[in-house]
């Protein structure tokens, strides 16, 4: 026992360096899958960050969904979500998502200081506070790098509240692009929260069943799974959404796939537009000096011994030897009446 404690601790001191190292090194683009301190948001901005043209973009697709799992509070609340994991290209670091819904807190808060409510019962007030149509909070929840917590380590705190019902283990490629397109996609389909419908068992049940169907292999199961969607042990009414959302995800990432080939053409466009504008400034340039050379060429004696001016005026060999042999004979010619000039100056004097 003693040894076993001992011999975590020192993994736990190893792990903890390693990741004090690791989040020094992790580059800016992926503060969405590895940030720096935990990040809570909800999905459609996370998505959007993660979607967005660039680094970011690379990244989420290069990032690989694992598995899911769904777990259910043993709380008085019975709330249900789902812990995602990932695979990021971070030196296949290892990281999770954590994702759920719920009533947008600030409406909720709102809602109970309207003066209309005062007059009802706490029971009926709940209810209709419940069951109208309030915006869906529908958020996730990633662990910083500073305090990294370990996917075994958040899954045994987890488990201090919440029953591991069912676990999906894809088989089928799943970037972290498609699930942010696959979260959207469910965020659009409703965006309110509604108590008999579209609450968080519908929410946690729709994503796990779209993730097994498109991209599941094996499925571990426990005696615990039949808790999915019930509350005291009733079964409360969710809206089946598996197949219209399906279908959803999948047009929204052909046309997310569509802009992605546009938007690279148009990069390939500009980047070959700036080449052909470079390759016209040199056809200029060496036209401008082609014609200099021309008017070379046409000036006074010398016009006989320029040839004619073309792209291969200076690998002209023989022209130049015929110029070196010209300018060694007047050199040696000066030479030769500077020495006589001086000879009939000695002889003068």
């Amino acid at each position: 026992m003693v040894f076993n404690a001992v011999s975590s601790r020192v993994r736990w001191a190893f792990s903890a360096v390693a990741i004090l190292f690791m989040s020094h090194l992790i580059p800016s683009e992926m503060d969405f899958i590895l940030p720096l301190s935990d990040l809570h948001l909800q999905v459609d901005p996370w998505a959007t960050l993660a979607l967005s043209p660039g680094a970011r973009r690379d990244v989420a697709k290069a990032t690989i969904v694992k598995s899911a799992t769904h777990y259910k509070s043993r709380t008085n609340k019975k709330h249900e979500k789902l812990l995602i994991v990932l695979q990021t290209p971070h030196a296949g670091t290892i990281t999770y998502v954590v994702t759920d819904r719920g009533p947008d807190p600030d409406e909720m808060e709102a809602r109970r200081n309207e003066p209309s409510s005062m007059s009802l019962s706490p029971v009926v007030s709940s209810a209709k506070l419940s069951s109208g149509d309030v915006w869906a909070n529908d958020k996730v929840f990633i662990p910083g790098t500073r305090r990294f917590q370990s996917l075994d380590r958040y899954k045994k705190h987890l488990g201090e509240q919440y029953d591991s019902l069912c676990t999906v283990t894809l088989n089928a490629p799943m970037s972290l692009a498609q699930l942010a397109v696959l979260l959207q996609a469910v965020y659009q389909h409703s965006v309110h929260y509604q108590l008999l419908t579209y609450q968080c068992y519908w929410y946690a049940y729709t994503v796990w069943e779209i993730l097994r169907k498109e991209f599941g292999g094996a499925v571990s199961q426990n005696k615990l799974e039949d808790k999915r969607g019930k509350y005291m042990g009733v079964n409360i009414r969710r809206e089946d959404s598996v197949e219209a959302i399906t279908n959803a995800y999948k047009s929204a990432w052909v046309a997310f796939c569509n802009e992605e080939t546009r938007t690279r053409q148009q990069a390939e466009d500009i980047i070959r537009q700036a080449e052909e504008r470079g390759r016209a400034g040199e056809r200029g340039r060496y036209e401008e000096e082609r014609r200099e050379l021309e008017g070379y060429r046409r000036m006074g004696p010398l016009k006989a011994q320029i040839p004619e001016c073309n792209h291969e005026l200076f690998s002209s060999r023989p022209y130049f030897t015929g110029l070196l042999k010209q300018c060694s004979f007047t050199l040696r010619v000066f030479r030769f009446l500077q020495f006589h000039f001086h000879v009939h100056l000695r002889s003068r004097f």
